[in-house]
């Protein structure tokens, strides 16, 4: 006990003697914790004297100091750690942005993939979570959330974050993404600027001579009107940013072009997205969507499909989202394919690597056939909605192993496409000249125009790149690293889609009606599987008459909900129904079957999907 007193002595306040508070706190610091300890054990007390208080001072003096320092040192940067495959069973945490049908769709197909182990979706809906799990994230608003799901995406260890809708894309998420290092499938905001400002896309068609209307833009209400006093009719006014579809209007007098011009620009029909708009040259033709994966360098184009825009049979009445879609569109020959690939897919992704926005993700071209050739209407960068609900049943390979390969790998060239230049007239000389050759050493762009109605499903299969066309005249670094190898497979026959809306649409829709007649389609409701075909076949071969389901229809939700134990409309586009067939006619005869069984109040919907792919003597009515 003789050693316990003297150090109590020097706490206190009284006390005169002992060592100066600089040493005192020295030697207690040295004890190595925070209270001293006498020879029994027992924790000191501190009685708060003068020199306990001049010694907390110095070192809160030190603290400070010391934090200032490191605050001002240079911190030195350390490199992120690319995201692996983190879920411990091995099999991917998917996360599907959105809660349409285009995203129940995705749902529905990257569940089939065995690489996959669990779906989530933000914000969902009840049908999506039937495959999965909807989550709820505040605020619930794209525009406002984009670092709290990037939060969610780190926290719950998610391999694969896929974007749906445009809004997230405008809003910056995959940047987000991408400074945390968590892998997304998507293009960045400075590349989806190609969606969400049409003056840019329009611009930038301009720059890289991709065949398009002729346009001008407009950020004047009076410079608009005074233009379309004196332009010819029909044109086109569209507003510039996104419109959920619906920002497209086909003008056929003055009167109507000053109405919308003062709707769109004045009073904010489209909100923000009218600050600017543009008035086009009205084209006229068939009408195609093309899709296609790409890795911001290399492209995989999709089956083409056509969408069906205007809410009334024969094309006629506003623009809405989607009123229903077929793919293949039958009318697209490899010959026109392959000039949108040339002079409107290629220049477009070039472009934009050229203009530092490497485009990575779905690319989509809304796409003319006039008798000049085909133009470009519009670039999207997602899956289009309804087109997806159509290609993608078509698709016989692993989604889930495509988005993962274009997240973290480059994709091997089209064999298909040549070194980019635009489609001359010596090509059909070349043509002639390579009809003339053994069979046997034609080039495989001869053999892809060969290949018949079935070309674009076999076009991805089984290739294997070639090193000549893959790294010719490259550097050694990228020599280094070849692509990984993707083999992208489509299923033989056609699909169809037809929109199921609430009465008003496109205009403000009724909500809440009960949906009936959806059991009677559940047992079709599912795709079954078909083989892939054997990677030794050069050609494509037969597919037993089974690999196309008879008479299957799938039903994706666009805007229902659960309401006591019912489904119940919760959107202006409720629901769509796809139908599976051997041939564009019967995919058609199929969904509209299914759609015959479903029921809800103010239900309407068109009956004259897929008109331009059937010959006039095929009808096409629900039973």
């Amino acid at each position: 006990m003789n050693d316990s007193k003297p150090k109590e002595n020097r706490n206190r306040p009284s006390g005169s003697e002992g060592r100066p508070p600089r040493r005192r706190r020295r030697s207690s610091g040295n004890s190595g914790s925070s209270g001293a300890s006498n020879n029994s054990g027992t924790p000191k007390k501190n009685t708060g004297g003068r020199g306990n208080r001049q010694s907390q001072s110095s070192k809160r003096n030190s603290d400070t100091r010391n934090d200032a320092n490191r605050r001002n040192r240079p911190r030195k940067r350390q490199p992120r750690k690319k995201q692996q495959n983190i879920s411990k069973n091995g099999k991917l945490h998917v996360l599907i942005l959105g809660a349409g049908g285009r995203e129940h769709t995705l749902a529905w197909k990257l569940a089939q993939s065995p690489k996959v182990g669990k779906i989530f979706a933000f914000p969902g809906s009840a049908a999506i979570s039937e495959l999965g799990q909807s989550i709820t994230i505040k605020p619930e608003s794209f525009k406002q959330n984009v670092k709290q799901i990037a939060q969610f995406a780190s926290r719950n260890s998610i391999d694969l974050t896929v974007v749906g809708p445009e809004v997230p894309l405008a809003s910056g998420i995959v940047d987000e993404f991408k400074r945390r290092n968590l892998r997304i499938f998507g293009p960045t905001k400075a590349a989806s600027e190609l969606e969400w400002s049409k003056v840019f896309a329009k611009q930038f068609m301009r720059r890289h001579s991709i065949p398009t209307s002729s346009f001008k833009a407009f950020e004047s209400t009076d410079a608009a009107i005074t233009f379309c006093r004196t332009t010819e009719y029909p044109l086109v006014i569209k507003a510039d940013g996104l419109a959920a579809g619906k920002g497209v209007l086909i003008i056929d007098s003055f009167e109507e072009a000053k109405t919308a011009i003062d709707d769109i620009m004045t009073r904010k029909l489209f909100g923000s997205a009218g600050k600017r708009i543009l008035v086009e040259e009205f084209i006229t033709g068939k009408e195609v969507s093309i899709m296609a994966f790409s890795d911001g360098e290399n492209f995989w184009p999709m089956i083409p499909s056509q969408d069906h825009k205007r809410i009334g049979e024969g094309d006629t009445g506003p623009n809405t989202g989607g009123m229903g879609a077929y793919a293949p569109a039958t009318f697209l020959t490899p010959e026109l394919m392959e000039t949108i690939k040339e002079n409107i897919l290629a220049p477009c992704i070039k472009g934009m690597a050229a203009e530092g926005r490497p485009f990575k993700g779905i690319l989509y071209a809304g796409v003319m056939l006039t008798e000049s050739g085909p133009k470009t209407l519009e670039f999207n960068c997602r899956f289009g909605d309804p087109e997806t609900q159509v290609v993608l049943p078509l698709l016989e390979s692993d989604l889930a192993e495509i988005m993962m390969t274009i997240a973290d790998h480059k994709l091997p060239a089209d064999p298909s496409k040549k070194s980019g230049k635009r489609k001359s007239s010596s090509s059909s000389k070349d043509k002639d000249k390579g009809k003339k050759k053994d069979e046997a050493s034609k080039s495989d762009d001869e053999a892809f125009v060969k290949q018949g109605p079935t070309y674009l499903r076999d076009l991805l299969s089984d290739y294997e790149p070639i090193e000549d066309e893959l790294i010719e005249d490259e550097p050694d670094s990228v020599q280094a690293s070849k692509p990984k190898k993707l083999n992208i497979i489509w299923r033989d026959g056609a699909a169809a889609s037809i929109t199921l809306a609430a009465r008003n649409y496109p205009g403000k829709p009724e909500l809440g009606a009960k949906i009936s007649g959806l059991e009677k389609n559940k047992q079709s409701n599912k795709q079954s599987k078909t083989q892939p075909r054997a990677k030794s076949q050069p050609q494509p071969q037969p597919q037993p008459q089974s690999s196309t389901p008879q008479g299957a229809s799938i039903i994706f939700h666009a805007g229902t909900k659960r309401h006591n134990g019912a489904w119940v409309t919760s959107g202006g586009r409720v629901l769509n129904v796809s139908g599976l067939g051997k041939d564009v006619a019967e995919a058609l005869q199929n969904a509209y079957k299914a759609v015959d069984k479903i029921r809800f109040d103010g239900m309407q919907f068109r009956r004259d999907i897929g008109h331009q792919a059937l010959e006039p003597k095929t009808p096409v009515n629900a039973e």
